[in-house]
């Protein structure tokens, strides 16, 4: 799931917006499109093998946090839209929930996994690399 930020230049004082579509994984840095000024993004998304032990957790958390809102939003309101109340029983609204709740975590973990894909080929690159430790994101 995607998040729309925007930012502040820190030397032109112009707004920078940005859609971030990977929300906490992706370049740790945000250049500004009217000055070229490079700016530290790495609390809000940083490479996947650079993140902390809690900014880890914090992907699995969203992770199952947006698993269980769209697998369980989803169900209910496809059964309220097809299905009397009266009619429902419980064993089937259960069912559909667990199905909802796997595909759920499988779109998100299948995209979470490209990611941290894209991410790691991101640090493969030795110039890449090179970049984050002189504007000073990495070590050396």
């Amino acid at each position: 799931m995607g998040m729309y930020a925007i930012y502040r230049c820190i030397k032109c004082r112009k707004h920078i917006a940005t859609l971030n579509p990977n929300v906490l994984v992706g370049e740790p840095f945000l250049t500004c499109q009217y000055c070229g000024q490079i700016h530290n993004i790495s609390d809000d998304r940083n490479e996947y093998d650079l993140m902390l032990g809690r900014m880890k957790l914090r992907v699995k958390a969203i992770l199952w946090i947006q698993t269980g809102l769209l697998g369980t939003v989803v169900p209910i309101a496809l059964l309220a839209w097809t299905v009397p109340f009266r009619d429902l029983s419980v064993l089937p609204v259960i069912a559909l929930l667990a199905v909802g709740w796997f595909v759920a975590y499988w779109i998100f973990s299948f995209f979470l996994s490209k990611q941290i894909q894209e991410s790691r080929k991101r640090l493969a690159n030795p110039a890449y690399v090179s970049f984050l430790t002189q504007i000073g994101l990495m070590k050396s």
